[in-house]
């Protein structure tokens, strides 16, 4: 039996969460839906008076964050994290975590799900919690769309529920059981548009768990998140947490590397492999897979990616390295 891990990418989650080029302008859409929404809730009498300005601060920070955003200021995002970081900007760093976790919230509110991912599940389950037990997930999205779109299959409104049964595991995680590495997994290497708090400090929430509700009802529930936040009653521990600030010796890099050495097919699915996650992707694609003989590099530039992960692991032939320029639906390997 083939053991297959996904290594996924932004582009992986194209279709609904926009890639760097696109980020700036879809920030600004989602902060337009947002102001449209808010004045439909006003109409309706929805808020409280004290909510306009919880909402205009939203509104405020996710014009910052489109501006950071903009390629023409920051390479990208993570670049602009990285570079507040190790400027010891602690007051900004935590402002641009609480942004992006409202931003993706409220972008996968807007957008509907990457279909992709429907078919994906569609194709490895055979029932709801059935999964195969030779595939492993390596995401370094912050998004939620594994939890969003499974979540239908399981038939369940809550993402909470569906990132259990899954078993996303992050930096953020309680736990790893370092001595298992059976059963199907899902590790998000930069964390997720999540948070922890003191009152369940090892349960991880989502800032709204259920997307099956309306706009208004929406923004109520994150509302109630932001004032909870705001008047210090809950400490809050956001779950976007960049591969880099932790390392590879972590609790949660050493199970990654007890759960992926069996891999000997790796399937890349919109990973552009760069070079600030270099020393990551060197430890992941060469030390924790000593046993991979096979590489599918799913992106329109896929034959880039293939010279890019030859710089970092270059014991494979080319012959093994195979390139998917169809981005219709993510690649399911033969060896499967």
């Amino acid at each position: 039996m083939e053991h297959i891990t996904y290594l996924l990418g932004a582009g992986a989650s194209a279709q609904s969460i926009p890639i760097v080029n696109k980020m700036a302008e879809e920030i600004k859409a989602t902060n337009l839906w947002l102001n449209n929404a808010i004045q439909t809730g006003k109409n309706m009498g929805a808020f409280a008076s004290e909510d306009y300005g919880l909402l205009t601060n939203i509104t405020d920070d996710l014009g910052w964050l489109a501006r950071i955003c903009d390629i023409k200021e920051n390479f990208s995002v993570d670049t602009y994290a990285k570079k507040i970081k190790i400027a010891g900007d602690y007051a900004t760093y935590k402002r641009l975590k609480i942004a992006l976790s409202i931003y993706f919230t409220l972008q996968q509110k807007r957008v509907k799900p990457d279909v992709r991912y429907d078919n994906f599940w569609a194709s490895i389950l055979e029932s709801p919690m059935s999964f195969p037990g030779n595939i492993k997930i390596l995401s370094w999205n912050y998004d939620f769309q594994l939890e969003l779109t499974y979540r239908d299959f399981l038939k369940e409104k809550s993402l909470k529920a569906a990132a259990r049964t899954l078993n996303v595991l992050s930096h953020n995680s309680s736990s790893y059981d370092l001595q298992d590495n059976e059963g199907f997994k899902v590790y998000k290497l930069n964390g997720s548009a999540t948070y922890n708090s003191e009152v369940k400090r090892n349960s991880t929430n989502y800032i709204c768990d259920s997307f099956d509700i309306s706009t208004t009802e929406f923004l109520q529930t994150l509302l109630n998140w932001i004032k909870m936040t705001n008047n210090g009653s809950v400490d809050f521990d956001y779950h976007l947490s960049y591969a880099w600030e932790n390392g590879i010796g972590s609790d949660l890099f050493r199970s990654i590397k007890n759960n992926v050495s069996q891999t000997t097919i790796l399937v890349v699915v919109g990973y552009s492999f760069p070079y600030f996650n270099r020393h990551i992707d060197k430890a992941i694609l060469g030390d924790h897979m000593p046993n991979l003989k096979k590489v599918y590099f799913q992106a329109p530039d896929a034959n880039n990616l293939i010279e890019r992960f030859q710089n970092i692991q270059s014991t494979l032939p080319i012959e093994a390295l195979v390139p998917k320029t169809d981005i219709y639906q993510f690649v399911i390997p033969n060896e499967l």
